[in-house]
C-alpha cells in the first residue's frame, strides 16, 4: 500500500496566452508576469489565505505539502488557477469555468480544458498507476480547504473525511482514521461527508471508475480555514496528528519525523 497526496484548487499560474489578453489595468491589478505567473505570492500562513487570489486555495495547497513531507510520500499539485478552470468538476458542470475562464472564447476554452484540465487528470491518473505497479493499492488524499460559513451559517467541524459511501474501504479508512484523531489528539473535530459528500469530486469518480474498490481508495481532506488558515503551532500540531493518525490507521512505519 502507498499513498499519494494531491491539492487541485491551489494553483496559481495563468498561462501566458491567456494572460496576454489581460489589459495592463488588469495586469497592474491581479499581479501577472509576462511569463504567466502569477506574481508576489502572498505568505500561505497569514489569516485567510487561499483567499488573496480570489478562488485559490493556498492554506489547502500548503497543508498537502506539509501532509506529504510528514508521511514521506509523492505530492501533486495543480498548478493553474481554479479561477481558469475547477478540474473538481465535470466539464458539462456550469461552474467548471472560473470567473476568469468564463471571459474566454468558446474555443480557448477547449484550449483551457486541454492545457489545464485533461492534462492535471492525466497526470493524476498515471501517478495512481506508477503507484499500483509496485503495490497492492493505493490511497489519494485530495487536500482542499473550504470556507466556514455557508448561505447564513457556520459548518461546524474543524476537518471533513469526504469518501464514496458505497466503497467499503473508503468508509472503514475513515471511521478508523477519526478514531485515532479522537485518541491522540481530541480537541480537533472530524467529521465524515461533511461539508459536502465525497462522491461528488469527478476527478475521484473518473479514477474510482478507472481502478477497483481493492485497487484505489479516494478520500478529501477538507480543512476548515477559520485554522488552517492562520500560523500558529497548534495549526501545525493539527497537520502533524493528522498525517500521523493516518499512517497508524495504515499501518504505516511509524518513524515520521517529531
Amino acid at each position: 500500500m502507498s499513498i499519494l497526496i494531491t491539492c487541485e484548487l491551489g494553483g496559481f499560474r495563468i498561462p501566458e496566452w491567456v494572460a496576454s489578453r489581460d489589459s495592463a489595468a488588469d495586469r497592474s491589478a491581479g499581479g501577472i508576469t509576462a511569463g504567466g505567473i502569477t506574481a508576489g505570492v502572498p505568505d500561505v500562513h497569514g489569516p485567510w489565505c487561499g483567499i488573496a487570489f480570489g478562488e485559490a486555495d493556498l492554506c489547502g495547497r500548503e497543508a498537502a505539502i506539509q501532509l506529504s513531507s510528514r508521511l514521506q510520500v509523492p505530492c501533486l499539485l495543480q498548478p493553474f488557477s481554479p479561477a481558469l478552470v475547477d478540474v473538481t468538476r465535470p466539464t458539462e458542470s456550469r461552474r467548471v469555468f472560473g470567473a476568469r475562464g468564463r471571459q474566454l472564447s468558446g474555443t480557448q476554452q477547449a484550449r483551457l480544458l486541454d492545457e489545464c484540465y485533461h492534462s492535471y487528470w492525466r497526470r493524476v491518473e498515471a501517478a495512481v498507476t506508477q503507484i499500483l505497479e509496485h503495490f497492492t493499492f493505493v490511497v489519494h488524499l485530495s487536500v482542499h480547504s473550504f470556507v466556514p460559513h455557508r448561505k447564513g451559517r457556520f459548518l461546524r467541524t474543524d476537518v471533513g473525511l469526504l469518501y464514496d459511501s458505497s466503497r467499503e474501504h473508503e468508509s472503514d479508512l475513515c471511521a478508523d482514521w477519526i478514531d485515532e484523531v479522537y485518541f491522540e489528539f481530541g480537541n480537533l473535530r472530524v467529521r465524515r461527508n461533511y461539508p459536502t459528500r465525497g462522491d461528488r469530486n469527478a476527478l475521484h469518480g473518473k479514477l474510482r471508475q478507472r481502478f477497483s474498490a481493492d485497487q484505489y481508495v479516494g478520500i478529501e481532506v477538507a480543512l476548515n480555514r477559520w485554522w488552517a488558515g492562520r500560523s500558529s503551532t497548534r495549526r501545525e500540531e493539527a497537520i502533524a496528528a493528522l498525517a500521523d493518525c493516518c499512517a497508524e490507521t495504515l499501518g504505516l512505519p511509524s518513524s515520521l519525523p517529531s
